[in-house]
């Protein structure tokens, strides 16, 4: 496998369009396997066009990882969203009650609430 690819997904270059406009859920772990196995942020850029709401998620997920990895924060992602309405990215009202107390600090501010699995591929 050559430096700076993701497993079977190439570089992240090749795993940001797909964050932005495909399969964003696969990408998201994608990028968490990146950013664990090189220790940085180089190259996670949201592809254009980015609907706003992923932008939020992908600047959460950063900002998070930032301060639990102590890795500086690329300023583009050190903006906060205000999202119109809550979002749930799992998608289940199941577990919506799980991820109001589980969401780190970084996703609540953007309206963004999660579980811990989230994270469960980093």
């Amino acid at each position: 496998m050559r430096e700076g690819n993701v497993e079977g997904w190439g570089t992240i270059a090749d795993t940001m369009p797909e964050f932005s406009s495909g399969n964003w859920r696969i990408a998201v772990g994608n990028i968490l396997l990146h950013i664990n196995r090189t220790r940085s942020f180089v190259g996670v850029v949201p592809a254009e066009p980015c609907e706003e709401k992923r932008r939020a998620l992908l600047t959460s997920t950063l900002n998070h990882l930032s301060l639990s990895m102590g890795i500086e924060c690329p300023p583009w992602a050190k903006v906060a969203y205000s999202l119109p309405e809550p979002w749930f990215p799992a998608g289940l009202v199941s577990m919506r009650a799980m991820a109001l107390l589980q969401s780190p600090i970084s996703f609540r501010r953007n309206g963004i609430f999660v579980t811990n699995e989230f994270f469960a591929r980093a």
